[in-house]
């Protein structure tokens, strides 16, 4: 009877342990969201430019859960006959505080940007400089993706798009669009302006 009583014992533990490991594995989860823009010299989200303009792809990243996401990435994907030419890029991994010139995480060749551990709330940022150097219409795509499960898959991709026309024709601005300065890193004047992406409520804020 002693000995049944025991073996009954180990077997609603081993329950017990077995449902909390459920639960656990039903909490671990991520929240990824990213935000691609088209910014010009001067802060602003652009939709249109001209042959010859310096255009910046702008990224940002957050992670909405109280948990770190691991194993993140971006990819970015261009349409066809894409009227820009690769200049540089530069990475804030402090939500705009500080600016790496170059960062390697970002490989131009592959356009991927591997960015690892995503922590709770905290806000990466990848500005991409180039030079308009054809006419036509552009978009380009920003994807997040991780290691962990994501609870909302709405906001992993983003993109933005933009006309290139004539040199004799002027930019224009997305109407109230709203940047966030970069601060003096030494590097390009170019990048130095491109600061991007207001935060509300947590997320990150996409122009539709």
């Amino acid at each position: 009877m002693h000995r049944f009583f025991v073996l009954a014992l180990l077997f609603m533990a081993l329950g017990t342990v077995s449902a909390q490991e459920t639960e656990d594995n039903v909490q671990i989860a991520s929240d990824l969201a990213v935000d691609a823009e088209y910014l010009d010299l001067d802060e602003n989200i652009i939709n249109s430019a001209s042959v010859g303009d310096e255009v910046f792809e702008g990224v940002a990243v957050t992670n909405n859960l109280p948990s770190t996401a691991t194993g993140v990435k971006v990819t970015i994907t261009r349409s066809s006959n894409y009227p820009f030419e690769y200049l540089e890029h530069e990475v804030s991994w402090d939500n705009g505080g500080t600016w790496i010139y170059n960062d390697p995480s970002y490989n131009p060749s592959t356009s991927e940007w591997t960015i690892g551990n995503l922590p709770a709330g905290a806000v990466y940022k990848l500005v991409v400089h180039q030079r308009a150097v054809a006419t036509g219409t552009a978009q380009f795509t920003a994807t997040i993706s991780g290691n962990l499960p994501d609870i909302n898959v709405s906001n992993n991709q983003d993109t933005a798009t933009i006309d290139v026309t004539e040199s004799s024709e002027r930019p224009e601005q997305v109407t109230g669009a709203k940047m966030v300065p970069m601060q003096e890193t030494g590097a390009s004047a170019g990048l130095l302006v491109a600061g991007i992406f207001i935060l509300g409520a947590g997320l990150v804020i996409s122009r539709r």
